[in-house]
């Protein structure tokens, strides 16, 4: 029984060079059992199936710029090892594994192509199947394999080979466990053994295009390329359920403005009028031709017109869909090789696509008219938008796809002169000059001046901007928008004013930038800035670079050294003087304390050392006799109590009795006067001495 396909999540990881992303697959208990890198999940389609005892996962990775594909065993704890790697013009089947878990099958699937003297397509490939242990082989000679639905444990292999047309219809085959066949399996046998052909989808699907946001994206598509629905804006009488390559090289003959309208109403979804859903399927002529080639619609209902000349038994088919696009003096291209990089060289090349997808099962054809730069389809799809809930619907005009959801397998080109719009732009300078020196970290703005060389006119609402473009960004914003109300006409020029930052690192870099219309294609000359970021200088010989050292012309002033009291930051810390100041915050000793009510050395203490009267010691204490302030020989009258008749001969300079000449029964008071006495006694001795 076939593993279900896990849950894939999706996780960014930070920008890095590569600009790299993961996608986890997580085992049967929901933890993260690995993850596989990827360039971004818009461009490269993974699809992956645990093993039967659940404990790996057999992982195919298709990459979406440049091709090719890579089957990658993830096992918990270990890092990924890839098992298969295609060339770039080969894709791979989802992945299969033996019941046993030690075996893996693939299809390795070439090219879309035509065999000589074939008209219709062939595609698929071979089986191959990888030991778990490693190593892979191919298994037999068939070449159209499509899947492979089961890989039983003695080698046999039940598939799908894909049948001779431009759309993949599949029928169940069986090849041994020798290489031998692929043999076809009787009707009804699937059925019995409760298979289906049903692709199973990715589960859950690939993230949304419209997951990241698309920004300044127009009201409508600048792009111009008229929208018409294979059901919708098609003849009442008309069944357009099987008209969608039709109705795309139409509308991609249509954005060179090769047909008038031709107006009708339809009644479906609404009443409204249609410009060109009428040479979908009604008689016409034009560029020498009479498209009367019958065809039969959905219902069975005779068509003319673009399906009756691009279709056999209701499917579109390519060599058919570049005949009618040639038919109205235009070039039409295939490429059996699908991938983002030919896609956008084509739009770059001003060429639109009629593409083939894997947006349903059957098959889908959709226009493709612009991308963006991490794998986004901007599309005209005639069924609708296949992101929304019910399909069809009438909301296909811009319609936004990954690459890695549409899993387009061929495309045509469709090309010629007179198309309604033409975008270009040429170099006319820029102010900083390739080879420019500069030192790491250095902010400046570059100026590029380009002429507009095309016939459109760029303004903001129809969503032209200066957009980064590839190798080192300088700090550069993704995106230089041109300001609201601008408008550069052909052959006018714009400066396009860019800030930008010298690379952190010392070395030699180029970054590219070029002319963008957000949602159809960038173009133009693609201007680059060359850039030698050199060293840090050390000016100053002291052995710190610039870049640390706070002042490079001063030798004494860097990092680590010796800090001074002198107002400056001497080692780059941004401190000033920090360590050598005193408690006052300032160069040199403390200030002395004075008697005058403030802390002046700054030790949280005020006027210590200074007496009552606000003097110290060595100030020689309270005044002289005869002089301003209190003492026993102003003058003044003895206090209450106080011995008025001592001896007149006592020496007032000894003490009395009860040390300070007090008698008991004194005031409150007189211990104060004692005090004062006792001061002025011990000042006279001072002096004596």
């Amino acid at each position: 029984m076939r593993a279900t396909l896990v849950t894939l999540l999706l996780l960014a990881l930070t920008g890095s060079a590569a600009r790299a992303e993961e996608v986890v697959i997580p085992g049967p208990d929901g933890e993260r059992l690995g993850a596989v890198e990827v360039e971004t999940v818009f461009l490269d389609r993974v699809e992956a199936e645990l093993s039967p005892a659940g404990d790996a996962a057999a992982v195919s990775v298709r990459h979406g710029r440049h091709g090719g594909a890579s089957l990658v065993l993830v096992e918990r704890g270990r890092r990924p090892r890839v098992l298969l790697e295609t060339t770039t013009e080969e894709t791979l089947s989802p992945p299969a594994w033996s019941p046993e878990g030690k075996a893996i099958a693939v299809v390795r699937r070439g090219p879309a192509r035509r065999e000589p003297g074939e008209l219709f397509l062939r595609q698929g490939g071979g089986l191959w199947v990888c030991a778990r242990a490693g190593g892979c082989a191919p298994r037999g000679e068939a070449g159209e394999l499509w899947r492979v639905l089961a890989l039983s444990a003695d080698g046999r292999a039940l598939a799908t080979r894909a049948l001779p047309g431009d759309l993949v219809v599949e029928a169940p085959v069986l090849v041994d466990a020798a290489g031998r066949g692929p043999f076809e399996l009787p009707a009804g046998l699937l059925a019995s053994l409760g298979i289906t052909l049903d692709e199973p989808p990715i589960f859950p699907a690939p993230p949304s295009a419209l997951d990241r946001p698309l920004p300044e994206l127009a009201p409508d598509q600048p792009l111009a390329m008229p929208y018409i629905h294979q059901v919708y804006d098609t003849p009442n009488a008309f069944n357009g359920h099987w008209a969608c390559g039709p109705t795309s090289t139409l509308m991609c003959i249509q954005h060179y403005g090769r047909l008038g309208t031709w107006p009708i109403t339809v009644d479906v979804p609404y009443s409204h009028n249609s410009d060109y859903g009428a040479y979908v399927s009604e008689v016409y002529t034009a560029y020498g031709t009479t498209f009367d080639a019958v065809g039969y619609d959905a219902s069975g209902n005779a068509a003319y017109g673009a399906y009756g000349w691009c279709t056999i038994d209701g499917s579109a088919w390519a060599y058919k869909m570049q005949d009618y696009a040639a038919r109205h003096d235009l070039t039409s291209d295939f490429d059996g090789s699908s991938t983002f990089g030919e896609v956008q060289a084509a739009i770059d090349a001003g060429k639109v696509i009629p593409m083939s997808t894997r947006l349903t099962n059957a098959g889908h054809i959709i226009a493709v008219k612009g991308y963006t730069g991490d794998g986004r389809l901007i599309t005209n799809d005639p069924y609708g938008d296949r992101n929304e809930p019910s399909y069809p619907n009438y909301n296909g005009e811009g319609a936004v796809y990954t690459w890695a959801q549409v899993n387009s397998g061929w495309f045509n080109t469709v090309y010629g002169s007179g198309a309604v719009e033409t975008d270009d732009s040429e170099f006319v300078a820029q102010s900083v000059l390739d080879g420019t020196h500069m030192a790491p970290n250095t902010a400046f703005t570059q100026r590029w001046t380009l002429r507009n060389i095309g016939t459109s006119t760029w303004t903001r609402a129809g969503n032209y901007l200066f957009t980064y473009d590839g190798e080192e960004r300088y700090s550069a914003s993704e995106q230089i928008l041109l300001p609201e109300g601008a408008s550069v006409a052909p052959q006018q020029t714009w400066d396009w004013d860019v800030p930008m930052v010298a690379p952190a690192t010392p070395g030699s870099y180029r970054g590219y930038f070029r002319m963008d219309r957000f949602g159809t294609a960038r173009f133009g000359t693609r201007v680059y800035l060359d850039l030698i970021v050199d060293d840090y200088p050390d000016a100053d010989g002291d052995g710190s670079r610039a870049d640390v050292d706070c002042d490079d012309g001063d030798a004494s002033v860097h990092p680590g050294a010796a800090e001074s009291c002198n107002g400056l930051d001497e080692n780059c810390d941004g401190q000033v003087d920090e360590g050598v100041l005193n408690r006052c915050g300032a160069c040199g000793p403390e200030p002395a304390e004075e008697c005058n009510g403030a802390d002046d050395d700054c030790d949280g203490e005020v006027d210590e050392g200074c007496g009552p009267d606000g003097s110290t010691e060595e100030d020689g204490g309270a005044q002289e006799d005869g002089q301003d302030g209190a003492g026993p020989d102003d003058g003044a009258p003895p206090a209450d109590g106080a011995d008025a008749g001592a001896d007149p001969g006592t020496d007032r300079d000894e003490p009395v009795d009860g040390g300070c000449g007090c008698a008991s029964g004194a005031s409150p008071l007189s211990p104060v006067g004692c005090l004062a006495g006792l001061l002025l006694l011990r000042r006279r001795r001072h002096r004596r001495a």
